[in-house]
């Protein structure tokens, strides 16, 4: 059957009252029937409670402020920004003037380039392919985990500043075996980590893992909400976006084919969950060797994090419709604090939590003119009023 579990609930919860009326009879003069019709009304509220245990969190969003300032750059395609102290750091996979650099610095108040490091090779100290392992980094380290050699990274900024020699800032450390393969990583203390390693999906497992690396024990997150669909839909039902803060001890979660966020502890326990319209199985296609969900929305598109936010990014996009998507702005207690109309052309984004200003990147045309478009909104003054959405 094709319609999702809770409409079909909610269609014969309503028909039950009907269905008394008609057959009272017939229930009264065969018990045996009686009993299965019991059982299933009791059967049908039970999945009807657990499939609704959520309030819809209703979305308000507004327009954000004038574009403040406009920057153009030349020197390299994109994968991750970030602030650190006074700078914007830049993670590129490639580089548009053709000298391949995996880290770019920027001045964060001009956004001039201040230098370029992170040749692509394999020694200790070069950097093949690289993510940052948390998007709040901190002053001292830059940290990213290679997933072309399976090593941490750590990179000390300030040293590399101050003398220019990244063989001397950086250091390597195999990461832990049993992490290999996973994606989105993020280091929640000295001996956890928190992924998505989407073979545990295909088996069934959970949506992602929180990892001891002391008791080598991995904790897997329940599916949220629980569909039926056949196994090899699971990897990509339940892909997502993980982030963290690590001071407040929090892991945040946002779904991509399902319109929620959550929020765990780092002992894998549900603290929040935000759901923006009605959980629904998506549309299943076998017409191709992968999985696919034809017609379904997408949700989740990206996600930031910050000391005191959590910023997610929320498309609500079908395959062949756009609609202009959404920043909803949290803080690390569950709380939506904001929600703006955003940019439909943008890229990337980032957050400069000191100056509250926005940061959206826009790709340019690669072929013709390739360079890279930053937008700069100041939003601040919106998140640190005690007006919560």
């Amino acid at each position: 059957m094709r319609g999702s579990t809770v409409e079909i609930v909610i269609l014969s919860l309503s028909s039950v009252k009907s269905f008394f009326l008609k057959n009272f009879k017939l229930l009264i003069m065969r018990p045996v029937f009686f009993v299965k019709v019991f059982f299933l009304i009791v059967l049908l509220s039970i999945i009807s409670c657990e499939d609704k245990d959520y309030e819809i969190t209703s979305i308000n969003p507004i327009k954000l402020p004038e574009v403040s300032e406009v920057f153009r750059i030349e020197e390299g395609v994109y994968s991750e920004a970030f602030v650190v102290d006074s700078f914007i750091i830049m993670t590129s996979l490639n580089s548009l003037d053709g000298e391949i650099k995996r880290i770019h610095v920027y001045n964060k108040e001009n956004l001039q380039l201040i230098t370029k490091f992170g040749t692509v090779g394999l020694a200790s100290f070069e950097l093949p392919s690289i993510s940052p392992l948390t998007s709040i980094q901190n002053s001292d380290n830059l940290l990213f985990y290679d997933f072309k050699t399976w090593n941490l990274k750590t990179i000390n900024l300030d040293r590399f500043l101050l003398d220019g020699n990244i063989a001397n800032a950086i250091s390597s450390m195999p990461l832990d075996r049993n992490l290999f393969g996973s994606i989105n990583l993020l280091i929640l203390n000295d001996h956890k980590y928190a992924g998505i390693y989407r073979r545990d999906a295909l088996e069934g497992k959970g949506m992602f893992y929180i990892y001891d690396t002391q008791k080598q024990e991995k904790n897997m997150i329940a599916f949220r909400p629980k569909v039926k669909v056949e196994k090899n839909y699971l990897r990509m039902l339940y892909t997502g976006y993980l982030s963290v803060n690590n001071p407040k001890e929090i892991i945040f979660f946002a779904t991509t084919y399902f319109d929620q966020v959550l929020f765990y502890d780092f002992e894998g326990n549900l603290l929040k969950q935000h759901v923006f319209s009605p959980l629904k199985k998506p549309l299943l296609s076998r017409q191709s060797d992968s999985p696919e969900f034809p017609g379904s929305y997408i949700y989740a598109s990206e996600v930031i994090s910050t000391s005191q936010y959590f910023f997610f990014e929320r498309l609500g996009t079908k395959s062949k419709e756009h609609i202009s998507p959404q920043l909803l702005i949290f803080t690390w207690d569950g709380l939506l604090v904001k929600s703006f109309e955003f940019p439909v052309d943008q890229n990337r984004f980032f957050y400069d939590e000191e100056f509250g200003n926005l940061y959206t990147l826009e790709t340019g045309d690669e072929e013709n003119d390739p360079h890279i478009i930053v937008r700069k909104y100041k939003i601040g003054d919106y998140l640190h009023t005690n007006h919560i959405e």
